[in-house]
């Protein structure tokens, strides 16, 4: 995991499926929402965006984080609180 700056942060899963992918990145949102309330007196939410490959070997690490940088931002415009790959 890196930490791009500010509140964003890169996390590298080799042999995830999109598929789990999805699921993972939605167990950190639902806990993010779910477990900090119980340390501040206030809701917390997030809004993840993720990217994922099939071929390993045509791997672009700034596409990569381009394409989810942009899942991100559809997920912050479209409602919020949501995990978009």
């Amino acid at each position: 995991m890196e930490d791009l700056g500010g509140e964003e942060f890169l996390i590298i899963l080799p042999g995830t499926t999109q598929e789990d992918l999805f699921k993972i990145l939605e167990s950190f949102r639902i806990a993010i929402e779910e477990e900090l309330v119980r340390y501040v007196n206030f809701k917390v939410t997030c809004s993840i965006g993720g990217c994922s490959i099939s071929d390993y070997e045509k791997v672009d690490i700034d596409s990569m984080i381009a394409c989810a940088d942009q899942n991100l931002y559809s997920a912050k415009v479209t409602g919020k609180n949501k995990v978009l790959v």
